[in-house]
């Protein structure tokens, strides 16, 4: 063993928690981003959000015509053993992320390179999203 001062995430369980539930995940990413809170914070009282069409949803390997994909979101708990919980009770087969309300999201993958597709591919959807959000609202044309 190497001597250190280093202490880990407070979040491991939830990174522990993920590892479990899914027998291929090999890697986990946490990140916050702009667009994650705002759209989990848009559409935190449905508890998910859902985006359909999108050619970029292949990325999460769903090769269907018209094909979809509904993002689970969960409150932003304090008690990271109560966070844990609720991100487990919510992860769903074929659905490589969850987001945490106001906080950011967890995405995970069968390698690295996976899980920043994952991540890479929800935040476009995050960010759409918004951006129509914001010319449907104030552009009455669309």
């Amino acid at each position: 063993m190497f001597p250190t001062n280093l202490k880990p995430s407070a979040e491991t369980l939830i990174h522990t928690a993920i590892y479990q539930l899914i027998p291929n995940c090999e890697a986990v990413f946490h990140v916050h981003t702009i667009y994650n809170n705002l759209i989990s914070d848009l559409y935190g009282d449905q508890g998910k959000v859902t985006f359909t069409k999108h050619e970029i949803i292949k990325a999460f390997d769903i090769w269907k015509e018209d094909a979809s994909i509904t993002v689970p979101i969960v409150e932003n708990y304090a008690s990271i053993p109560k966070l844990a919980e609720e991100i487990g009770g919510v992860i769903q087969p074929g659905v490589p992320g969850v987001l945490i309300r106001n906080h950011g999201i967890y995405v995970w993958g069968d390698s690295e390179f996976t899980a920043k597709r994952h991540l890479e591919a929800f935040e476009f959807l995050f960010e759409y999203q918004i951006k129509m959000f914001f010319l449907k609202k104030f552009n009455q044309t669309f």
